[in-house]
């Protein structure tokens, strides 16, 4: 929608590139962009295709089960630890699925099936 609008204010309107970019929270280059493609191949430019981006190396089935087993907690998973951590998550990973996540990115991973982290609070000894 945000394409088919931005492109009928400026073309039809008659708005400046600028007014529209700011209005719609693109930039300029972008409209410019649109209106090119919409001019060399109509109406087929303004469908969306997705193209960037990695395939997630867990598939849905493989997030969902990683999910059930973050909630059991570590311990139902063979653990002796008592809550979870980036290494030990991604050790689970690599045990039940036989795929390697760098221990940073586990951090991303929880993040996008929802979970958050807890940083330990310092207390005087």
């Amino acid at each position: 929608m945000r394409r088919i609008s931005a492109l009928l204010e400026h073309l039809h309107q008659h708005l400046k590139v600028e007014e529209v970019a700011h209005k719609w929270g693109v930039s300029a280059a972008a409209i410019y962009h649109w209106v090119k493609h919409f001019l060399l191949k109509g109406l087929s430019s303004l469908h969306y295709h997705y193209q960037g981006g990695r395939p997630p190396k867990l598939s849905l089935t493989q997030q969902k089960k990683l999910t059930q087993l973050l909630d059991a907690g570590p311990q139902a998973c063979g653990f002796s630890e008592g809550c979870w951590n980036s290494a030990l998550v991604q050790e689970l990973i690599k045990l039940r699925f036989e795929v390697e996540y760098h221990v940073q990115y586990v951090n991303a991973l929880l993040h996008k099936l929802g979970y958050s982290f807890q940083k330990a609070e310092r207390v005087s000894d």
